[in-house]
């Protein structure tokens, strides 16, 4: 890699040893690549007095073929290869170091890029008001793309009017067109991202901004396949935005929804329910959970995504004996069939998280009675076998004011281990639900007892914190997730538990006011 600092005076390298080479280059062959952004390929470098060795007494390389390394347009080092010998290489080892070279930096960005849009998404999910969330998106898509200025635009529903924007003080920028010949309503109604190299010759992009810009791009938010705003980068550079800054941004936006959203949900339920401090940090913690998914998604695919084509690309490149080479391939295709096996899975999951609902965070109001009921009816018939499930509720109607989907994920959660639990030596699920005073007010009363293997006294109190599990193949969310869950809807929760007796968890679940029923 070149050493900036220096002017270009030095070339700090690393051989396929692990040594350290330092060359004085004021004008090499390297520097040359470098300033170029060009491949080269040489005969014989010794006839080249700017390329020697700080140390004479070394061998000098005679052929040499290198590659500059690109990341965005910009080329950050060089890739060389170098032989005692006149006249060692020829086109086609030329041609294999520029595409090792594309690689590296497709590898470089890559690592770079996923590094930096972990720690944007962290500072999305902490910000929690609508301002700040918008100043984390656009700062953080600058960052991605080495672009000069951006800002962001959320629209009504049609886009003939801006609900908010967002965009640096020091980034002049002029308010968008919303008429039907402009970037944002082409966007908006096309629904993809847009990439514009040269504005200049671009009919869509605002005449004004031409006298700034060189290119831009324009990448939607999609809520659910609407969109409901519009991110703008622009550049006073020609910049050709690759396919890993185009899937950065698509998936920053995904983030930048689910906190756009979660802002506005946060605001409404805090006016509905007049929460405590502790009821917010449970919520917030909550609704940060979908923006970590999307990330984790992204980045299994990011990370599994390339192998494919690199070993393809590898394989027509082998040039060994043909032992070597089956050994090889046998090799090769077993990588490949192991990423796509993980690309697979991930679709999978992928394609499950879709399915949850977009607004679970919405309050309605709950018959209890109802959800319990839904949620024995949709357990597994064979994880019944040898278990006996008793209701006894209420005669009096039980209606709660909550989150509907939040709180079934969360019961369900508690019966399926009260039923894992008994699965080997079968027992009984006794489930009551009475109305009773608790704290001075009724109460909805929920027992869940199960007759299982019980939990040891000394996990008691760790069961709930996140990434600790008593399984072998836990990941240790659930009920991490049932505790956050509680705790947003003001649910109060005992747990009493016994070794080879069973598990009791009594819920104190606030019901809806009398008068709000009707």
């Amino acid at each position: 890699m070149i050493d900036k600092n220096n002017g270009y005076s030095h070339l700090r390298c690393r051989n396929h040893e692990k040594n350290h080479l330092t060359f004085e280059c004021s004008y090499s062959p390297i520097v040359w690549v470098f300033l170029n952004s060009k491949p080269l390929l040489t005969d014989d470098v010794n006839k080249d007095k700017n390329f020697l060795f700080t140390d004479d007494k070394r061998t000098k390389p005679r052929s040499i073929v290198a590659s500059p390394i690109t990341i965005s347009d910009q080329t950050v080092g060089v890739l060389s290869v170098v032989k005692n010998e006149y006249g060692y290489f020829n086109e086609i080892d030329k041609q294999m170091v520029r595409s090792l070279a594309n690689h590296l930096s497709f590898a470089i960005e890559r690592d770079r890029g996923l590094e930096l849009l972990e720690k944007i998404g962290e500072r999305i999910i902490s910000a929690e008001k609508l301002e700040l969330i918008l100043k984390e998106i656009v700062v953080g898509a600058k960052e991605l793309t080495n672009t000069d200025t951006g800002i962001i635009f959320l629209l009504n529903d049609d886009a003939s009017e801006i609900i908010s924007e967002y965009y640096p003080e020091e980034d002049f920028h002029l308010p968008p067109r919303l008429s039907e010949a402009g970037i944002t309503k082409h966007v908006f109604v096309n629904k993809r991202i847009l990439v514009i190299k040269d504005i200049a010759e671009d009919k869509l992009v605002n005449p004004h901004l031409k006298k700034e810009y060189k290119s831009l791009i324009a990448v939607p938010l999609l809520l659910q396949d609407k969109v409901i705003g519009v991110l703008f980068l622009n550049d006073k550079k020609f910049h050709d935005f690759s396919d890993t800054e185009k899937s950065f941004l698509s998936t920053l936006t995904k983030q930048a929804v689910i906190a756009i959203e979660k802002a506005k949900l946060m605001e409404q339920i805090r006016s509905k329910l007049n929460q405590t401090e502790e009821q917010n940090i449970a919520l917030h913690k909550l609704l940060s959970l979908n923006t970590l998914t999307a990330a984790f998604f992204h980045r299994i695919r990011s990370s599994i995504n390339y192998v494919p084509s690199h070993i393809d690309d590898i394989k027509q490149k082998i040039n060994d004996d043909k032992i070597t080479k089956v050994k090889l391939f046998e090799k090769l295709d077993d990588i490949q069939k192991g990423a796509n096996t993980i690309l697979d899975r991930a679709e999978r999951v992928s394609r499950s998280v879709k399915k949850i609902p977009s607004h679970p965070y919405l309050i309605k109001d709950v018959v209890l009675k109802k959800l319990i009921r839904n949620i024995i009816g949709g357990i597994q018939k064979d994880k019944l076998e040898n278990i006996q499930i008793d209701l006894t509720f209420t005669a009096y109607p039980v209606i709660v004011e909550t989150f509907p989907s939040l709180l079934k994920e969360a019961l369900l959660n508690i019966i399926a281990n009260a039923i894992e639990s008994m699965e080997e030596a079968g027992g009984v699920l006794n489930i009551i639900l009475n109305i009773n005073q608790y704290k001075k007010k009724e109460f909805a009363i929920l027992d869940i007892i199960d007759t299982g293997i019980g939990i040891e006294k000394s996990n008691l109190k760790s069961i709930f914190e996140i990434h600790y599990s008593t399984k072998k193949e836990g990941f240790g969310y659930g009920l991490w997730y049932v505790d956050m869950v509680f705790k947003a809807s003001g649910i109060d929760f005992d747990l009493k538990s016994e070794i080879n007796k069973g598990t009791i968890f009594t819920l104190y679940i606030p019901l809806k006011a009398k008068e709000k029923i009707s």
